[in-house]
């Protein structure tokens, strides 16, 4: 089961299969030391570190916590091959506003979870976090989190999220910035799906320089605003402890976005 805290737990990931997760929805996260996801670019190279095993976190703990005023939906689809989660529970569910509920992965691990509004259907074009614990090389593994408006073949935006180390409270990727109150989904923009999700019209484009669209631009290089923003954050938090913030209220705002 979810690790509960010290707010209610309605239930959270709907840990599914890749096959069933999403209806032309979020693929597979590659691990970071892979540099092609679905034949696109993963994030920029990263310099190579020096070995720290020390600081290796043996498991990665991912908690989410629901800042917006209503309901959010959320799917979890892990990586062909990658070890299953040590906790967390594995049926569909809802968060509710206000709830907080965690997974815990081992080493080896990589996935996403797709989150959108629960009074929509999920679809391919939510809002994205994805993480690992992968060794990418080095010896040990690294912690890698990132928040993708942006995934090649699908995704978008619907709902703010931001991921921050709990060591230190940094940021390590996203925005907390509500796109839909800042500018339109139409025309070259993005595309409103109808279903609380503007589809990014990057996310095809695999050039190695771009400017994200007018609705894209406010987080532009603080999430993935296309295929390669490069908003991960490799080896940031390697405690292994992470909190993902859904909204905008309540959520830390990232350095790297509009102010």
């Amino acid at each position: 089961m979810f690790t509960k805290m010290n707010v209610p737990l309605i239930s959270l990931l709907a840990l599914l299969s890749l096959t069933n997760a999403l209806p032309s929805g979020p693929l597979e996260t590659p691990p970071p030391a892979v540099d092609k996801r679905q034949g696109f670019a993963y994030h920029a190279e990263k310099p190579p570190h020096a070995a720290r095993a020390t600081s290796a976190p043996s498991h990665l703990t991912i908690t989410v916590v629901n800042k917006m005023s209503e309901a959010v939906s959320t799917s979890y689809v892990a990586n062909g091959g990658a070890p299953a989660v040590i906790a967390g529970n594995t049926g569909a569910g809802t968060m509710a506003a206000s709830a907080t509920a965690s997974i815990v992965a081992p080493s080896g691990w990589a996935g996403n979870i797709a989150v959108g509004l629960a009074k929509y259907p999920m679809n391919g074009d939510v809002s994205l976090l994805e993480g690992s614990l992968m060794n990418q090389g080095n010896g040990y593994p690294v912690v890698d989190m990132d928040v993708s408006y942006s995934k090649p073949n699908s995704n978008g935006f619907s709902v703010p999220i931001t991921c921050s180390c709990n060591d230190d409270n940094k940021v390590l990727s996203g925005c907390n910035l509500d796109l839909w109150e800042m500018g339109s989904c139409s025309g070259s923009s993005g595309t409103d799906d109808g279903q609380g999700a503007c589809a990014n019209p990057l996310r095809p484009d695999n050039s190695a320089s771009l400017t994200a669209t007018s609705f894209f631009l406010p987080c532009q290089g603080a999430a993935f605003t296309w295929p390669r923003d490069d908003a991960n954050s490799n080896e940031g938090c390697q405690s292994g402890q992470v909190t993902c913030c859904v909204g905008t209220d309540g959520c830390p705002s990232n350095p790297k976005q509009a102010s």
